[in-house]
């Protein structure tokens, strides 16, 4: 995931401030860059549900179905707010 993430902040970077992508490069940019941050809170639910409370955490690993479940509601939330970016985004231009 980590070089998911660098190779997505290189899109995102390469669409900020190239021409790449057209017209496009806005949407590619900002789509990418909240990516990313989607990236980050698939492993901060996973450790934080494994490894807390100390002693007694949430999930007994990282396989669990839970986090299965959590996972897919982090995308469907990405979904909905690049949806609503892009719509924003729009608008403004």
């Amino acid at each position: 995931l980590g070089v998911v993430t660098l190779v997505v902040l290189g899109v995102a970077a390469m669409a900020e401030y190239t021409r790449a992508f057209g017209r496009a490069g806005i949407a590619v940019a900002t789509l990418s860059y909240s990516a990313t941050f989607l990236f980050h809170w698939i492993p901060a639910i996973t450790e934080a549900s494994t490894r807390l409370p100390p002693g007694k955490p949430l999930l007994p690993d990282a396989d669990a179905p839970e986090l299965q479940v959590a996972t897919g509601v982090l995308v469907l939330l990405f979904l909905l707010g690049a949806f609503m970016q892009l719509r924003y985004l729009r608008a403004a231009h």
